[in-house]
Formats: C-alpha cells, structure tokens, sequence
C-alpha cells in the first residue's frame, strides 16, 4: 500500500513506487523517482529528477536537490542536505544535518 499525506506535494510526472509513505509537508518534484518502501518525512523534499533507489528514507527535514541519486536501502539524516547532482552508494547513512 502507498500512503501519501493530503498535504504533501507530488508533482505529477514523478514516479512513485510501491509500498511508500510520503508524509506531511513533504515536496516530489518533476520527474522525481522513487523506488519500492521509501519514506519521505514531514517536510523533507526530493527535488527535480533524482533517482532514489528501494528502500531509502529520507528524514524529516532532510533535501534533496536536483539530479540527486541515492542507492537502495540508505539513510538521509534529519535536516541533511544533498547538493545538485551527487551520488550516494547503497546502504549509507548520512548523518543528520550534514551535507554533501
């Protein structure tokens, strides 16, 4: 089952998998993907054609900018901050409030 909160935003071209949770507050952008069991937090954001592998979580707070990829299975910190066109391997954790 995916859950999105009525007060989240998700544009309408990107592309959501299965069994995720989009909460309050939260941004998708245009041609965002995200895969299988992802949860975006209370208003963190997935910003313009990023790539977000099975299994992230993107913690409350945390952005992702543009052309961003994240490996499957990785954890985005509260409040982290990855910049424009940075990749992260699968099954990191980034650490609350840094940014990269």
């Amino acid at each position: 089952m995916t859950l999105i909160h009525p007060n989240a935003t998700v544009a309408d071209s990107a592309q959501i998998g299965a069994e995720l949770v989009i909460m309050a507050g939260a941004v998708i952008n245009p041609y965002a993907q995200l895969g299988k069991g992802c949860i975006v937090n209370t208003c963190a954001s997935v910003d313009h054609d990023c790539n977000v592998g099975d299994y992230v979580h993107v913690a409350v707070g945390a952005h992702l900018c543009g052309t961003v990829e994240v490996g499957a299975y990785t954890w985005i910190g509260a409040g982290a901050t990855v910049s424009n066109n940075v990749s992260i391997c699968p099954e990191c954790m980034i650490g609350a409030g840094l940014w990269s």
